[in-house]
């Protein structure tokens, strides 16, 4: 029981992972751009929040930000699996950026997204790049990542030195003291080891993030004094647990062992029995099924001990073929079918992976992995939606196309220029009037209107009707009525003619305007024809670059996922034969508990012979 216990202790219970943070946001928005990143961000449409920041960048937006978008690109580069990108754009904020809080938040970002995935050494990198600007809970996340990363590189030492002297009492220090007491542990210093999950067991939990965290730090605390022989105080430990926790299954486990201590087999029961009703993927389950029969054992209750132990023997044969069914379901693809499509409930008890699907979830490298290939599955979909859509695009641009040629003629015509040359000749023309106007020679009835100009060619037929009949008849009275009134023309004519002038004047500066304004008028539809035409050849030579580039990316698209299936499908099966040998080894032990009770039966019928 002692190395099963210690077994379980070391390899049963990871360190815990550190929870993620949101990254830091504007306190303002000031760009509707920006915002509808943002937006997408907060739905975790990382995919659609790159796409809206890349087309804000390109076309100049989102200036007022500096340095922000790229902060928020990188970010969302790290949630999107992509670190490398994220570490290449964090580096050029930090080129230019003379803020060091900036610099110290871009690389603990960079350096947890690097321990998610497993790359440990340039995690710890990543770290040491990081200055004194963090704020006080990013500073103590920092020193728990840093302990967390080299424990598991093994470096228990440097691990105990890192996690101390957390300042703090938020969340990351109870995560810091709780590793501390695993690296106590794992360095044989169970006794101190022991005060710091007391500490942590007994700390105020007002989260279910907190909760979750005593109530593991009560089982490595109950199961290290149940191997110390302290049964009392590990009951106590372990009891404290919930019964809706994560750990609840290796607490009811370590009960019943508790009870075995106290020379109570009846009393272990009862936790074990309720821990066999549950599921079979957590080991604690299997091994239950072998502690049954073996406390039945104890109260020597052989035909009771032997029914389980055979229950047992078909239910670990059960979890074998299961266990094969479902291997064979990997290496015909049925993995990645499950993970490209949910099937429904009626159907999920008949897929030999639907059951088995939370055990390999457990493995944080399969949830990467997973997501990896489920971004691939909707690169590939967006490629083939982009294959659809530029037959749209090119229709689109076609009737565009169509319907301004219909306009072009008008367009032509205006670009010919022939109402401005009649702007031009109505200019000659009024200059024309203008001059003549002003010359001494003949001024007066030079912007004499069209009455005036009919009165006047009256009077000079007139004039050379009286001067024909004067020779024969006196008309002097004639002559002088028309003399008058032609003077009183001339008189009318002399005194509206700088009125006149002026306005005309006024005509030609206002047509001087007019012919500007046609001239500009001119100048910019030359220009927007121009620009249009250009417009639309641009247009053609995207969508024909898409046209083109799409079918590759297709291509190493499917290569690439086909690859990561091929990885998932890799790891899914060497987790799965992990279990089926643990599984047989449990098959093995029941065997021998049957054939101990047989053989233990047989001594005692042959002694009452």
């Amino acid at each position: 029981m002692q190395a099963r216990l210690l077994l379980l202790l070391l390899l049963g219970f990871p360190i815990l992972s550190i929870p993620a943070h949101a990254s830091s946001e504007p306190s303002e928005l000031r760009d509707l751009h920006y915002g509808e990143a943002l937006y997408q961000l907060y739905q975790q449409n990382y995919f659609h929040a790159i796409v809206r920041l890349l087309s804000a960048k390109q076309q100049g937006h989102m200036q007022t930000y500096q340095d922000e978008p790229d902060q928020l690109l990188g970010g969302l580069y790290l949630a999107y699996g992509m670190p490398d990108a994220a570490q290449t754009l964090f580096q050029r904020v930090l080129q230019r950026s003379a803020n060091p809080p900036v610099h110290d938040r871009a690389w603990l970002q960079l350096a947890k997204t690097r321990h998610r995935r497993g790359q440990q050494d340039a995690a710890i990198s990543a770290i040491g790049r990081i200055g004194q600007d963090l704020r006080d809970e990013e500073a103590e996340e920092r020193q728990v990542l840093q302990g967390l990363i080299e424990m598991q590189q093994g470096r228990f030492p440097q691990a105990l030195h890192s996690l101390s002297d957390l300042p703090g009492k938020s969340t990351w220090t109870r995560y810091g003291m709780y590793n501390q007491a695993i690296a106590l542990l794992r360095m044989d210093r169970s006794e101190d080891g022991l005060k710091l999950l007391e500490e942590v067991a007994s700390g105020r939990a007002e989260d279910e993030e907190a909760k979750s965290l005593r109530d593991r730090a009560n089982l490595v605390r109950g199961l290290l004094l149940l191997e110390a022989k302290q049964t009392t105080q590990a009951r106590q430990a372990l009891e404290q647990i919930r019964i809706s926790s994560l750990t609840a299954n290796q607490a009811l486990l370590g009960v019943g062992w508790a009870a075995l201590q106290q020379n109570d087999p009846q009393a272990a029961l009862a936790p074990w029995q309720e821990l066999a009703s549950r599921e079979t993927q957590d080991s604690a389950v299997l091994e239950v099924i072998l502690a049954i029969p073996y406390a039945l054992s104890l109260l020597e209750d052989d035909q009771q001990s032997l029914q389980h132990y055979r229950l047992g023997i078909e239910r670990f044969d059960r979890e074998l073929q299961h266990l094969d069914q479902a291997i064979s379901a990997v290496h015909q693809g049925q993995l990645l079918i499950s993970l490209d499509d949910d099937p429904p409930a009626s159907q999920q008890d008949q897929h030999p992976l639907i059951s088995l699907l939370p055990l390999l979830m457990a493995e944080n490298n399969f949830q990467e992995r997973l997501q990896d290939y489920r971004d691939l599955i909707f690169l590939q979909a967006n490629l083939q939606q982009w294959t659809e859509k530029i037959d749209s695009y090119q229709a689109m641009l076609a009737v565009r196309q169509a319907a301004y040629n219909e306009r072009l003629p008008k367009v032509r015509e205006k670009l010919s220029g022939s109402e401005l040359h009649q702007l031009e000749a109505q200019r000659e023309q009024l200059q024309r009037l203008i001059e003549q106007a002003e010359s001494p020679s003949e001024p007066l009835f030079a912007l004499a209107n069209g009455k005036e100009k009919r009165l006047l060619e009256r009077f000079e037929k007139i004039e050379g009707l009286l001067h024909e009949l004067g020779k024969r008849t006196n008309l002097r009275n004639h002559r002088e009525q028309a003399d008058l009134l032609k003077g009183m023309l001339v008189w009318n004519t002399t005194i509206e003619h700088p009125i006149r002038l002026w306005e005309t004047s006024k005509q030609l500066q206002t047509l001087d305007q007019v012919i500007e304004e046609a001239r500009a008028s001119q100048t910019a539809l030359l220009e927007t024809h121009q620009r249009t035409q250009g417009r639309f050849k641009g247009f053609a030579q995207q969508i024909q670059t898409l046209e083109d580039r799409i079918p590759a990316l297709l291509t190493e698209v499917n290569r690439a996922r086909l690859r990561q299936g091929e990885l998932l499908q890799q790891m899914a099966v060497s987790a799965l034969e992990t279990r089926k040998a643990l599984l047989n080894d449990y098959l093995i032990q029941a065997r021998l508990g049957v054939a101990s009770l047989l053989d233990r039966n047989s001594r005692s019928a042959g002694g009452a012979e």
